[in-house]
């Protein structure tokens, strides 16, 4: 509440008549949005780490939040398939954070590079043990194929997906969009860390 606090007085500042200097209102906005990002951050380590929000479907539901915010000021349309289960099995905390930061580099990679229209994500469960999380997208892609196109991001992706030992794969071709597969375990008697 205090991080919002800072960035909702730092907007009222920048308006002020008194702060005559452009510099001065930007520098002011940019502390603004500095608090935005911290309470972003903050949320999602908490969300990562605190125990109410290990059940799948929890995940699930700040999957859907996460892909609004990174799409609700853009012109890409995102499609969700996040269907229930008659179970809802907890998470490894592990496992939930690598995850969440795979998810969150994939639509970032998508809004800086992939000029999409639409973006379809899928994240469900296939039994009790095993989830599948899968984003696809329209954009431009890229040659998969080639080592060389692999940039830090979905290097990322691929270094956390063995972390927790899911099945990664990436394909694209240029002009005909995106999809990444990612398919692993729920519980930490089978990752390694």
């Amino acid at each position: 509440s205090q991080l919002t606090k800072i960035s909702l007085s730092s907007h009222l500042i920048s308006l002020s008549p008194l702060i005559g200097s452009q510099e001065i209102k930007s520098k002011i906005l940019g502390l603004g949005q500095e608090a935005i990002l911290a309470n972003t951050q903050l949320r999602e380590l908490l969300f990562a780490i605190h125990p109410t929000s290990d059940n799948f479907e929890v995940v699930q539901a700040f999957f859907r939040e996460t892909a609004s915010t990174y799409f609700e000021n853009s012109h890409m349309m995102f499609h969700l398939e996040m269907h229930k289960k008659p179970y809802n099995p907890l998470m490894d905390r592990f496992v939930k954070s690598q995850l969440i930061m795979i998810y969150k580099e994939i639509l970032a990679n998508i809004a800086k590079h992939s000029k999409a229209s639409n973006i379809w994500i899928k994240f469900v469960l296939m039994n009790e043990e095993e989830y599948s999380l899968e984003v696809r997208d329209d954009g431009n892609g890229f040659d998969s194929d080639k080592k060389i196109s692999k940039g830090m991001g979905l290097k990322s992706i691929e270094d956390r997906c063995t972390k927790i030992r899911a099945k990664c794969k990436i394909k694209s071709k240029v002009n005909q969009g995106s999809e990444i597969q990612i398919q692993g375990y729920l519980h930490d008697q089978f990752v390694s860390r």
